[in-house]
């Protein structure tokens, strides 16, 4: 549009019923209102790009923590397995243990305890004496024995 009209408002030999004061005034407030636009178009554009870079940074750094913490659970959780199985290891043992002590022992059975018991060794537990129903009467009779 500028190229023609220059051509049209330059030549002031040519007649014409243009206002060619009016037409320049239009001129400059059309080619005004085009630059702001591309500037706004411009700033908008980049205000948007910011923003998603701002964005997908801001994702990045969640998906790595997330990462993170999944790589910690795991490592936990795998602990925690092998605790766990230890655990069940010592208790079949134990298990085990106070099945052959008390082999042969039935209610009533008198049981003669010396320094070479298991209590020096930490195998018979105070649930297993509260079990056997010793009372301090029967252990006086037992040491007394002794």
């Amino acid at each position: 549009m500028n190229t023609y009209e220059s051509s049209l408002l330059a030549d002031l030999t040519t007649a014409s019923t243009v206002d060619r004061d009016n037409l320049t005034t239009l001129q400059s407030t059309y080619n005004t209102a085009y630059s702001n636009v591309q500037t706004l178009i411009n700033d908008s554009f980049s205000d948007s790009i910011s923003e998603a870079a701002a964005s997908a940074a801001t994702a990045s750094t969640a998906a790595s923590t997330a990462s993170a913490a999944a790589t910690s659970a795991g490592v936990v959780g795998s602990n925690a397995s092998s605790t766990a199985s230890v655990a069940s290891a010592a208790a079949s043992q134990a298990s085990a243990d106070y099945t052959t002590l008390s082999t042969g022992v039935s209610d009533g059975s008198l049981i003669h305890i010396t320094t070479k018991t298991a209590i020096d060794e930490a195998v018979i537990g105070t649930a297993e004496l509260a079990d056997a129903a010793i009372t301090n009467a029967k252990l006086a009779v037992c040491l007394q024995a002794n």
